[in-house]
């Protein structure tokens, strides 16, 4: 629960190295941007509950395919 109920009004690119994000990491997070970089590998349940922010991940990573499992929105980067 790392950014839940936080109140952020920029972006947050997380660190590339970083291997897994835990559940409710980002619930009800009002950042506007977060950034997943390729290196992480595990992301567990409710990462994005009821948070608005817009998802960047890169393509063919392990977070797009999280991001369509679990019918999140996000978009696609290089």
């Amino acid at each position: 629960d790392v950014f839940r109920d936080c109140v952020v009004s920029t972006e947050i690119k997380l660190n590339e190295g970083l291997k897994e994000i835990d559940g409710g990491a980002f619930k009800n997070c009002s950042v506007k941007e977060v950034t997943i970089p390729k290196s992480v590998d595990t992301m567990y349940s409710f990462v994005f509950d009821d948070c608005n922010a817009k998802v960047k991940v890169y393509k063919d990573s392990y977070a797009e395919q999280y991001m369509i499992e679990n019918n999140y929105e996000y978009k696609v980067i290089d």
